[in-house]
């Protein structure tokens, strides 16, 4: 079983845990409700056999793909059904009523992930970019998608359930600061992508990544600038509304990326590129930037 693959099933794994766990919070924690569920308290019963399907599948899906048996993809993509179809029902809730939208964001990153897993779990979740192909409107294009769904959907949830749950915000900084943090982010999260759009003949996607290692701009200095970026943006965000809860967003996004996702980046891209991207990560390191720009081994120095 590869990393990806075994990242996929524990996927799989905590969304069939996840999901009794938040039904049983739904039934006995009312105030909840209001962050999930605008309904009345007896409609409750009648979400349990859905929850309960996605469950199973979930669970099923994971343990046939630990085991690696056959039954494992099937039982991703029925799942992926289940919680696209369960995902409905919130989406409705909120536009009817207005409220619960935190349930809305968290079902539909459920979807994405689902069919994420559902798709690479043996097909190559990174793959290369094609020669032909305009890297440039595909990477402003996956960039915009980003910032509308963790930059925009996400946190409006959180601050959402902070202000609906009474959390006490602290004072926010000045607004001229955040605006010229926020331009510094930005600037560092799109010039990094179109560093990689030119130097790199890809996208940040990993379905169309770079052909080419990357090391100019601020990819010489540290090993993930477009993350550094928009994790500063929504740390910023946080900062201009005083919000706790979405600064706290901001750290377990960027544990979960250092956990999850920069593993099987770099396990790629050290497949791809040999050598020279293990002499690169052995001299940029992956949050801090050097003090001076990072300069590729020449072929005799490799000798």
């Amino acid at each position: 079983m590869t990393l990806i693959q075994r990242t996929i099933a524990q996927f799989f794994l905590l969304q069939g845990i996840a999901v009794p766990l938040w039904w049983l919070l739904l039934w006995r924690h009312a105030p909840a409700r209001d962050w999930f569920f605008p309904g009345p308290s007896a409609a409750l019963w009648s979400l349990l056999p859905g929850e309960l399907l996605i469950t199973l599948l979930s669970l099923g899906a994971a343990m046939a793909a630990f085991r690696k048996h056959p039954a494992g993809v099937p039982l991703m993509w029925a799942t992926c059904g289940a919680v696209a179809y369960a995902a409905a029902l919130p989406w409705w809730w909120s536009l009817t009523t207005g409220r619960a939208w935190f349930s809305v964001v968290l079902m539909t990153l459920a979807v994405l992930f689902s069919f994420w897993g559902a798709y690479g779990y043996q097909r190559p979740v990174f793959a290369r970019a094609k020669a032909s192909a305009p890297h440039f409107w595909r990477a402003l294009a996956q960039g915009f998608v980003f910032w509308v769904i963790f930059l925009g959907a996400v946190p409006a949830a959180v601050w959402q359930f902070e202000r609906s749950v009474g959390i006490a915000r602290f004072t926010p900084w000045p607004t001229w600061l955040c605006i010229l943090l926020a331009l510094l982010a930005a600037a560092l999260n799109l010039g990094s992508m179109m560093v990689m759009v030119r130097h790199g003949e890809g996208t940040p996607l990993p379905l169309e990544g770079p052909n080419h290692l990357v090391c100019r701009g601020p990819f010489a200095y540290v090993r993930n600038p477009m993350a550094i970026g928009g994790l500063g943006l929504a740390l910023v965000l946080g900062l201009f509304l005083g919000s706790s809860s979405i600064l706290a967003y901001v750290l377990v996004g960027a544990c979960l990326w250092h956990v999850v996702m920069r593993p099987m980046e770099e396990e790629d891209l050290r497949a791809t590129f040999g050598p020279a991207y293990d002499h690169y990560r052995r001299h940029v390191v992956c949050w801090w930037p050097r003090r001076s720009a990072y300069v590729p081994p020449t072929d005799e120095q490799r000798l």
